[in-house]
């Protein structure tokens, strides 16, 4: 279009003589500068984005056209397949044509199965080599997820399981919400019993009067008193029944689970009460509210992990495009590892950022349990090792003489050390740093789906993406420019914008809007890309875009204007020039503001501990550039220089964990969270560690003060003094992930 274009101004064909005598005469780049013009932008510019998706379906009628005249026959036209396949319905005698993508499909499947085998039976080295230590690291920790996660029923696989997702969510949701109300009654009716009409009945008042006349027959026999017991723990025990069946299917897979701690607290309190039925002793105090409260706190972890989960689910149905991270592979990422490798080991992750339709996996993520839930299987174990071995230490040393006597002290003593050791705090603990986390992120519009994807995540150590994240279309303007010689200026915008197609960026949109009309075309070859600019071949015409140094590099420019230097210092304009052949053309002043949002984005990843990299092509943008607009020296942000084309970043389907539909700037701020949430995770956790070994020792000073006299028997402790000691251990774990998340 170039030689089209500049034929046309030409009045006749010049002879061969008289063109080389005005070649001699021509200097190479003197000519008066034209008058500025202005490039306005105030159509919204079309993203690249927009343009992958509109090209889809072209690709698949192409696609077609020549699977069909391969074997000149019509196929019948999927009118609604995703991907790019089709599925060819030949005769049996015809031979079917198999085209390199199914080729290269079945290449692919089968270089996973090799994988997994070698994961299982092969040598880690050598797999290692194979596919890099990145790439063995993700697959390994996918396969530790899959491996602990709850088995399920129905995956999210298309927008058109939307209506019945919602329905089971909302469904759930009520559910939960009803349970709560219960536990919240049950956890008042059991204090009542067990702490406020003791002490009614000590102030004076007939526990008659309080129970009614069949109750208190009740009250005046052990057997029966034990019985009635053990009916207030099987309907504590009916609220919280779906924790209860969790806690008890997390011990037969050997799965970490928070519901262990409520099974196991039922089980205990439901073999003491059936132990006092053999005692027949009326002293023997009850310990139901210990669980009420544990069932109390249990509905309540699991409504949270409900309403977390509706939340990341609106995110992930909805229609709009979506941003996700995506993880780099080793072979993507090394520019990232060149430029950070200081900050980085082979076990720190390197992140990206993609577009998607549709993010699959979302019901294999939400089911997959963390690595930090480990603990909550050996906590338990000790709580009821330690039940047993107080149970034996208060037989011995019961100071009573009769056998019920003994029976009752290791009953009482057993059943106190597993209430003061198994943590309440826990249900706090791995849920509400979470949740709120979720609630943060879904105002952002945006998501974290799954707990799972808070240890994936957590890793990351450097994330890069686009120059135009930082440097939205909107905000970059050609401020002038100025032409060399007889250049015409449809010229010099046909050359940017095919060039800048080709690069991508801010600059790609701006010339958009600029040659909507005239077009560009994509017959562009990148022959050097270094930093400060870009040479490339424009339908067959040499092109070269830069700033002044990259042109006298050329030969191109003889001088730069100090002039221009001094614009450049103050940070907001940049200068480059464009040349068609081997002549200058055009010198354009282009405005670049950054996002107003940058610096919070920046302080957000580098709290989490995560380098920036800003991955570009633009000869225009580089550190010195972007330090103008941003303090470097507070924060670990580089401009990453590729030295080819731009990786695909629209997919049809991707699996991630963090995804957002609103920006990338909402996507990199949740990314951050997940830093954060596991932090206040695992410092709850050496809390909840402390609250069992503080039990532990509270368990032996009440064995020591039965045995020395210092208090009647070990019984006289009641289920109130548990209570208030798991809140206050339940405290400071609440308040650390209000503040700190």
């Amino acid at each position: 279009m170039l030689k089209k274009n500049r034929e046309d101004v030409k009045d006749a064909e010049i002879p061969p003589a008289e063109k080389e005598e005005r070649e001699e005469e021509k200097e190479p780049v003197r000519a008066e500068a034209a008058p500025e013009q202005e490039v306005c932008l105030d159509k919204e510019p079309v993203t690249e984005e927009r343009r992958f998706f509109r090209k889809k379906k072209n690709k698949k009628k192409r696609h077609e056209e020549v699977v069909q005249e391969a074997v000149q026959d019509p196929v019948p036209e999927e009118p609604e397949a995703f991907d790019d396949t089709v599925q060819d319905v030949l005769e049996p005698e015809q031979e079917r044509v198999v085209t390199a993508k199914e080729k290269m499909t079945e290449r692919e499947h089968a270089d996973e199965k090799d994988i997994g085998i070698a994961m299982l039976f092969g040598d880690k080295k050598e797999l290692e080599d194979a596919i890099g230590a990145e790439e063995l690291r993700l697959r390994e920790r996918s396969l530790e997820g899959d491996a602990t996660a709850e088995t399920v029923k129905e995956e999210y696989v298309s927008a058109d399981q939307n209506g019945r997702f919602f329905k089971k969510l909302r469904t759930a949701y009520t559910v939960v919400n009803v349970r709560l109300l219960f536990a919240v009654l049950a956890f008042l009716a059991v204090a009542f019993l067990e702490i406020g009409m003791p002490i009614l009945v000590q102030g004076g008042a007939s526990l008659q009067m309080l129970v009614g006349p069949f109750l208190e027959e009740i009250f005046n026999y052990p057997v029966m008193t034990a019985l009635a017991g053990m009916q207030v723990t099987m309907l504590l025990a009916a609220v919280g029944y779906k924790e209860l069946f969790a806690g008890f299917r997390a011990v037969g897979s050997g799965r970490s689970a928070p519901q262990i701690y409520f099974a196991a607290l039922f089980s205990v309190t439901l073999l003491y009460e059936f132990g006092l039925i053999f005692c027949h002793n009326v002293q023997a105090p009850f310990y139901n509210l210990p669980l009420a409260l544990a069932a109390l706190m249990a509905v309540l972890f699991t409504r949270m992990n409900i309403s977390r989960t509706v939340l990341s689910f609106k995110i992930v149905s909805s229609k709009r495009p979506k941003y996700a991270v995506t993880h780099r592979t080793s072979g993507d990422a090394a520019l990232e590892r060149e430029v950070f490798g200081q900050y980085l080991d082979e076990y720190t992750g390197v992140f990206g950022v993609g577009q998607t339709a549709f993010v699959k996996n979302f019901a294999k993520r939400n089911a997959r349990e963390p690595r930090y839930k480990s603990s909550v299987m050996i906590v338990a174990a000790v709580a009821v090792l330690t039940g047993i071995v107080f149970c034996v230490l208060g037989y011995q040393f019961s100071g009573q003489s009769t056998g019920s006597g003994k029976l009752l002290s290791a009953l009482v003593m057993a059943m106190q050390a597993v209430l003061f050791c198994i943590p309440v705090s826990a249900f706090v603990t791995y849920a509400l740093p979470f949740y709120k986390a979720s609630k943060k992120a879904f105002r952002m519009e945006s998501a974290i789906i799954g707990e799972f994807s808070l240890e994936e995540y957590a890793d990351a150590n450097v994330v890069s993406f686009d120059d135009k994240e930082i440097f939205p279309a909107k905000n970059v303007k050609v401020r002038s420019l100025k032409l060399y010689g007889d250049t015409r200026i449809d010229h010099v915008l046909f050359g940017a914008a095919s060039v800048f197609h080709r690069l991508g960026g801010p600059l790609d949109e701006v010339f958009g809007v600029a040659t909507k009309e005239s077009g560009y075309t994509d017959k562009v070859e990148l022959l050097e890309v270094v930093c400060g600019g870009v040479e490339a071949a424009v339908d067959g015409e040499l092109v070269c875009v830069g700033n002044g140094q990259f042109m006298r590099q050329k030969g191109l420019l003889s001088s730069i204007d100090p002039d221009d230097t001094a614009l450049e210092m103050e940070g907001s304009i940049s200068v480059m020039y464009l040349s068609i052949g081997s002549e200058l053309a055009a010198k354009m002043y282009i405005e670049y503001v950054a996002d107003k949002e940058v610096e919070g984005i920046m302080a957000s990843l580098y709290k989490a501990g995560i380098c920036i990299g800003i991955r570009t092509l633009d000869p225009n943008i580089d550190d010195r550039m972007f330090a103008m607009h941003a303090d470097l020296s507070k924060y670990p942000v580089k401009v990453l220089r590729m030295d080819g084309e731009r990786r695909q970043s629209c997919y049809d389907t991707l699996d991630s964990g963090v995804v957002s539909k609103k920006n990338v700037k909402s996507l990199l701020k949740t990314l951050s969270f997940c830093r954060r949430v596991l932090q206040v995770i695992r410092t709850n956790t050496v809390i909840k560690i402390l609250s069992v070994l503080a039990g532990i020792g509270v368990s032996a000073l009440i064995l020591y003060m039965s045995y020395a006299g210092k208090i009647a028997g070990v019984y006289e402790i009641n289920s109130l003094w548990i209570v208030l000691y798991q809140l206050c251990w339940t405290l400071p774990a609440l308040i650390i992930s209000l503040i700190f998340v």
